[in-house]
């Protein structure tokens, strides 16, 4: 790379860094992925199935042949003025990318319902929330279709890897990082292997 294209790009992403919340909620709203996943909560079996005011986590991929698809949780969430609590996933929805027919929601019937606490880490505002969410739903398309495919990963493979890994991190709270890992422990492993980072195993 030139010393005038690296220039560039550090400019450009310097600044992309100052973009304000609105810049990083329009980047969200493109991402594919992301209308994906608002669009399951709307499917004729999840509306029947899963309460409006439940919250809901970011979705995980789901090996199931080579296209897979992608699974979120929907849990018990609370609002006040100042604070939004949750407690642990009720259900479960599932979608693919390319087939919206087949959105469905699954009951987990959960033995326990567990207070997890915070949705959110604290200490974050909404511009750092929106660009982490761009970020991660930018990356983790991507990312999925190579866990998919068992691609080869590269350099610059690795770095998109390690850029959902770090989205993750800042918007998950720990408490509730085991539920995601359960959901697929082999995409967490091969993150962990091929991008360098993931989130611990419980």
């Amino acid at each position: 790379m030139t010393s005038k294209r690296a220039g560039l790009l550090i400019l450009a992403a310097g600044l992309a860094a100052c973009k304000g919340s609105s810049y990083w909620m329009d980047r969200l709203a493109a991402s594919r992925l992301h209308q994906r996943a608002k669009e399951v909560r709307h499917s004729a079996e999840c509306l029947k199935s899963v309460p409006i005011e439940f919250g809901e986590t970011y979705p995980v991929p789901v090996r199931d042949g080579k296209e897979g698809h992608f699974q979120l949780f929907y849990l018990p969430t609370r609002y006040s003025p100042s604070l939004c609590t949750m407690a642990s996933p009720v259900f479960a929805g599932e979608f693919s990318l390319d087939a919206p027919a087949a959105d469905r929601c699954v009951n987990l019937a959960p033995k326990t319902i567990e207070p997890l606490g915070a949705c959110m880490p604290s200490g974050l505002s909404m511009t750092q929330v929106n660009r982490s969410e761009a970020r991660l739903f930018e990356s983790l398309e991507p990312a999925a279709a190579l866990y998919f495919k068992g691609a080869p990963v590269g350099p610059k493979e690795r770095k998109l890897l390690s850029d959902y890994a770090e989205a993750v991190q800042t918007l998950v709270v720990p408490a509730l990082l085991p539920y995601y890992y359960r959901q697929n422990p082999e995409f967490w492993e091969w993150l962990r292997k091929e991008g360098g980072q993931s989130i611990p195993a419980p």
